[in-house]
């Protein structure tokens, strides 16, 4: 079995030297696609979020006239002291 095997490799050199060739070209460029997926999906979701970093709360589905002045009736009765979160 291992003579069949050798004399195979010795014949068929070049064709299983291509096959690793295509295996690690394969592999390859299957691992640079993930790689440069995970940097550009990490980059846009860091551009994305950029606006928000550093915020307590983000508030949405408000129109302009809603953002500046709130609604009457919900302002706060007592204000927040320096050291309460909420």
């Amino acid at each position: 079995m291992r003579t069949v095997f050798l004399a195979s490799l010795r014949n068929h050199v070049r064709r299983y030297a291509a096959a690793a060739i295509a295996i690690s070209a394969g592999v390859a460029f299957v691992v640079m696609v993930g790689v440069l997926t995970s940097g550009a999906r990490s980059e846009l979701m860091n551009g994305f979020g950029a606006p928000y970093r550093g915020a307590d709360q983000v508030i949405s589905g408000l129109g302009t006239q809603a953002a500046i002045a709130p609604p009457s009736g919900t302002a706060r009765t007592r204000p927040r002291s320096a050291g309460s979160c909420c």
